[in-house]
């Protein structure tokens, strides 16, 4: 059965996050891509789907994007097909081995790599819908875990999306690992990225909305998502972290660092320390429970 693929042009800094939407919208894998004579474009992959199937998933998650502020517009996209074996090969040419941090590596399955003394693998395999790493807010997430989490911490990933960062909080050390997000879709994948990476065991997967369905209290929270979902969450925190926990949020660009650094110290938040790539940010801070 051939391949659905959905393509678009968008703007560099904007595709990956375009990507990664897509693939927590349903698609079986995506890419950001740059073509010589096109520029950039994104392209999502679904297999054993329809064609309306396909359609109303790629809708749904350009209209999320528009409504959110990340892309200007609604582009118009072309929907074709490919053969199982141009996919497959396909894939493998954008993905390459990186380094996170001498804490831990990203690497696709198909590579060779020689890790650091002490350094994590997290396995990427072609064809699944796994956030890579290359995204500025998942990387600088996954420096802050390298940074900031330290063994026996109690991890809480709100809206895992693709599981990446609960896997690499497991390969860090965590004493445990609770994982969530609010679609089924989702969670399936990341379940089964866990599996790939030996840790399957080791992350409570759980479907639920924000802070609901945690129990805490958590050494250490993540949460990237989009700004006004983490402004919502914000307030919410203390009913499920430890006092002095901490929390790192991502999701955001830039220019909307101020509102959720605002939020933070309102919330009883010390900032600690920010990363950027790319024009997105990630924020670290602590949670003094008065």
């Amino acid at each position: 059965m051939p391949w659905y693929v959905v393509e678009f042009p968008l703007e560099e800094e904007l595709c990956e996050v375009a990507a990664e939407t897509l693939r927590t919208g349903g698609a079986d894998g995506a890419s950001a891509e740059w073509r010589v004579r096109d520029g950039w474009c994104v392209r999502g992959f679904w297999k054993d789907a329809h064609a309306d199937e396909v359609t109303a998933e790629t809708d749904t998650t350009l209209a999320k994007l528009a409504e959110f502020g990340l892309i200007p517009e609604i582009p118009t996209y072309v929907l074709s097909s490919m053969e199982d074996q141009d996919w497959l090969e396909g894939w493998k040419q954008f993905f390459s081995p990186f380094e996170v941090s001498p804490r831990l590596a990203v690497v696709p399955s198909w590579e060779e790599f020689t890790p650091q003394p002490g350094q994590q693998i997290i396995t990427l395999d072609p064809g699944m819908a796994f956030g890579t790493g290359t995204h500025g807010t998942t990387f600088t997430c996954l420096q802050a875990l390298s940074e900031y989490l330290q063994p026996g911490m109690r991890v809480a990933d709100i809206g895992t999306g693709s599981g990446i960062l609960a896997i690499a909080a497991v390969k860090l050390d965590a004493g445990s690992v609770t994982a969530t997000d609010n679609d089924d879709l989702a969670v399936r994948v990341a379940c089964e990225n866990a599996a790939v990476n030996g840790v399957a065991e080791k992350i409570d997967f759980r479907v639920s909305d924000l802070e609901a369905g945690l129990d805490g209290p958590y050494d250490l929270v993540i949460a990237n998502i989009l700004a006004p979902v983490v402004l919502r969450l914000i307030p919410l925190l203390p009913r499920i972290m430890a006092n002095d926990a901490l929390f790192i949020s991502s999701g955001y660009i830039t220019s909307q660092e101020a509102d959720i650094c605002s939020a933070l110290e309102a919330a009883g938040h010390t900032v600690l320390t920010r990363y950027e790539r790319e024009d997105w940010v990630t924020v670290v801070s602590r949670l003094a429970i008065s």
